[in-house]
């Protein structure tokens, strides 16, 4: 996180720097979640849903930035808030396997079985080893 501080500050300009900060704030999320600490894990996937954003209002083409606040969002509970970015990442990209998936993932959480199933089709058509 720390290097990706750095190049935030040398180019604040520069999406893909909020994107990997992201990554790696959801991702020690993840870990200290498995150890069954959920409320740093929140604050964690908070602030990477922040550095996505951040990514977003730099690069509004970036499906990878949209799928991944919407995978955080996911992490937080707020399935419908994650497929309104998965939609928009699947609108700039409508071949991103793993975006259907995970869009599948938030609409299951919700009850929409036939919906998610769909996505799951369309993840496994474009890519057979998405979920894996």
């Amino acid at each position: 996180m720390e290097d990706c501080t750095q190049a935030i500050w040398l180019n604040p300009e520069f999406a893909n720097s909020y994107i990997n900060r992201g990554y790696a704030k959801f991702s020690l999320g993840e870990t200290i979640a498995d150890e069954e600490d959920l409320t740093g894990a929140h604050v964690l996937y908070g602030e990477a849903i922040q550095d996505y954003t951040q990514a977003i209002e730099l690069d509004s083409e970036s499906a990878y930035a949209y799928k991944n606040r919407g995978v955080a969002e996911a992490a937080l509970g707020n399935p419908e808030t994650a497929i309104e970015d998965f939609d928009a990442a699947i609108q700039i990209n409508p071949e991103y396997a793993e975006v259907y998936y995970q869009r599948g993932l938030a609409k299951e959480t919700l009850g929409q079985v036939e919906a998610a199933k769909a996505d799951f089709e369309k993840a496994k058509l474009l890519d057979p080893d998405v979920g894996e």
